[in-house]
């Protein structure tokens, strides 16, 4: 969709010709995604792992931040962005900001699905994914605020804060689980 929303509402923005390729490639990964689910059944999980309270609520509550987060950066980047720097905002922001939001709404399937993986080394699996997001997404927000000061308005910090939230609750859980492992293995 953010395909065909670049290509209508600012046709400059991205060459033509890339946004064919990117809707080819989009469609191709569609297909292949809906291959693989149908050949394998579309199986997804089997049961809900009951023992894992404290895994199950942090993956519900990874799925839910995932969707708020994406959905608020798909519908409204520029008024995200807009308090939080001092340079002129165009439509590559907005793109920018919506990919990102569709990265996040897309990103909850891990999480949903990992509550009824039954292998904790796939579960584990979705945890490290979600740490290596954070962190990587913290850094960024970090290096940002710091290689251009002159450029934000301070109230970066919020989201800084949110990341740095979300990244020590997935870090502490995947400690944990890696604890609850070895001592098992003893």
């Amino acid at each position: 969709m953010l395909v065909f929303q670049c290509r209508s509402m600012t046709p400059k923005l991205i060459e033509p010709a890339y946004l064919e390729l990117a809707k080819n490639f989009l469609f191709a990964g569609l297909f292949f995604n809906a291959a693989l689910l149908l050949a394998s059944g579309w199986h997804v999980g089997t049961t809900l792992q009951v023992d894992n309270r404290l895994g199950n609520c942090l993956y519900q509550l990874d799925a839910i931040a995932s969707i708020c987060i994406g959905v608020a950066w798909l519908t409204f980047p520029k008024w995200l962005l807009h308090r939080q720097v001092t340079v002129p905002l165009d439509e590559s922001h907005e793109l920018c900001g919506r990919i990102m939001g569709a990265l996040f709404v897309t990103s909850y399937a891990v999480a949903t699905h990992a509550l009824h993986w039954e292998d904790k080394d796939d579960r584990m699996v979705a945890i490290d994914g979600r740490v290596v997001c954070c962190l990587c997404i913290l850094s960024a927000q970090v290096w940002s605020q710091l290689a251009y000061l002159e450029s934000w308005s301070g109230g970066h910090w919020v989201g800084i804060s949110l990341f740095s939230t979300w990244t020590v609750i997935s870090v502490v859980y995947r400690l944990a689980l890696l604890c609850k492992t070895k001592a098992k293995k003893l």
